[in-house]
């Protein structure tokens, strides 16, 4: 687990920042003090402090003031193993439940000290060592992670068939190709089947194929591609590894392949590439 980007932030009347946008990394979104809006995935979900949203990898997010003043801090990371951020249906009954949380309940009070850690930590970073201070809050969000995961169980557990409206907006499809887009995030740069896919949801090839498709306009492979080539634009641009090494690197073993793919899709070989933008 990997800390990108962390701040704390406050909005008054005389001081306005802008907040959200998109980005490939997962969040977290910590409001300490006022009423805020978050508009994510089609949604808008108001609450008062305290609250806690999780929002997902390249999904747009935005933050409106509802109170006056608000303050906030917040955590950007990068996960090598998605699994352990919770899924999307646990994230969105989560960010749900937080207008009417109870902050007194046992889980939701482990939740709160572990984020009063990771709050201690951040105001640290000053006088501890980073990268001891970034170890300790990427454990204390390993447990963070774990406590929603069990809230969530146990909301389910009590209330079966019953999930938030951004899941049920999305339905079973979309969250599927959600899933299969992450794990692809997660794992392009190895050799990938579409059988390997369809087993990691469950799935038959065929209709993986066809539902990736039907909600993403493109299909799995395609958006593997895509994935692989801007992988490897950057390690052109920002590198210098060999352009086999860089083909390797993004899981394609055949450089004439990859320089083929590369020249298709931006008019330019690799190294035509990486002589224009170094």
């Amino acid at each position: 687990m990997h800390i990108r980007k962390y701040g704390t932030n406050e909005h008054t009347l005389d001081r306005q920042l802008e907040s959200g946008g998109i980005h490939p990394f997962y969040e977290i979104l910590y409001i300490l003090d006022g009423e805020v809006e978050l508009q994510w995935m089609g949604q808008t979900l108001q609450s008062s402090s305290p609250c806690l949203f999780l929002l997902t990898p390249n999904t747009p997010h935005h933050l409106n003031k509802v109170s006056a003043n608000y303050r906030y801090w917040y955590i950007e990371i990068d996960i090598p193993d998605p699994a352990s951020f919770p899924a999307l249906e646990e994230a969105s009954l989560w960010n749900h439940s937080q207008n009417s949380m109870n902050w007194q309940a046992e889980l939701p009070v482990m939740i709160q000290r572990t984020l009063h850690s990771i709050e201690c930590t951040l105001e640290s970073l000053n006088g501890l060592n980073k990268k001891i201070a970034k170890e300790l809050i990427a454990l204390d969000m390993t447990k963070l992670f774990l406590l929603i995961k069990s809230f969530a169980a146990d909301h389910c557990t009590h209330s079966p068939g019953v999930l938030p409206a951004a899941y049920d907006a999305l339905g079973a499809k979309e969250a599927l190709v959600h899933s299969t887009m992450r794990w692809l995030e997660s794992n392009y740069m190895s050799m990938i089947t579409l059988q390997q896919l369809a087993d990691y949801v469950h799935l038959n090839p065929s209709y993986l194929d066809r539902i990736f498709k039907e909600i993403n306009g493109t299909t799995p492979f395609q958006y593997l591609k895509e994935l692989r080539l801007h992988a490897a634009k950057n390690y052109l641009e920002t590198t210098t590894m060999t352009v086999q090494a860089i083909s390797e690197a993004v899981g394609l073993q055949s450089i004439y392949y990859f320089s083929k793919l590369f020249k298709e899709n931006f008019g330019k070989s690799p190294t035509q590439w990486r002589k224009e933008h170094t």
